[in-house]
């Protein structure tokens, strides 16, 4: 009996341990889940430049580790990168920035931001998002905004209720109205009385 007793807080205890460390490794199942599935690329690098962790967005873009630093891995460069943003999150501060990789050919939103490891020590959490075609649209809307601009017609675009939104220099030109004056406005602005209803 007096063995029992004065084992059984020890063998509660380890229970107790098994427990603990059984809902470890299932939160760290979930959170490899959740890294495994998010639709962004996502690594941690630690302060030597050593690749500590990369999902599988990143491996599908960059392909295996392989033991390479990250200058190496991403970038195929044999040293430091000049862009490089380690220093700046090193010192406790993040980075939003966007990057262009010549060995993707894609263009990536980045944000980069200090993480505390268990130990103390600091490693970098980069996430990258592929902006690619966002960027391609914005260059076309910027190409259609010139043509539009350039343009000797008229060009004018008006929300549901008919109120103008926009008017092109060519329907600043024929008709007299700024743009200052035009927007807002509908296009009954034009109407002169002179004409009968048939006309407009």
């Amino acid at each position: 009996i007096l063995y029992l007793f004065s084992f059984r807080p020890l063998i509660q205890q380890i229970a107790n341990l098994r427990q603990s460390e059984q809902k470890v490794k299932l939160e760290q199942s979930r959170l490899q889940s959740i890294l495994a599935t998010m639709p962004y690329g996502i690594y941690i690098v630690n302060q030597q430049y050593d690749i500590e962790y990369v999902n599988p967005v990143i491996e599908r873009e960059f392909g295996l580790v392989s033991g390479r630093k990250c200058y190496a891995y991403l970038h195929e460069q044999n040293e430091v990168c000049a862009w490089c943003r380690n220093p700046m999150v090193f010192d406790g501060k993040s980075a939003q920035w966007e990057w262009s990789s010549p060995r993707t050919g894609k263009i990536y939103e980045a944000y980069d931001t200090p993480l505390t490891n268990s130990d103390g020590s600091l490693s970098k959490l980069k996430i990258i998002r592929d902006i690619t075609k966002r960027k391609k649209n914005e260059e076309l809307v910027l190409l259609l905004s010139s043509v539009v601009e350039q343009t000797a017609d008229t060009v004018v675009i008006t929300d549901c209720e008919g109120a103008i939104q926009y008017i092109n220099p060519a329907f600043e030109h024929l008709t007299g109205y700024s743009k200052e004056e035009a927007i807002a406005q509908t296009p009954r602005i034009l109407k002169s009385g002179l004409h009968e209803q048939q006309f407009y």
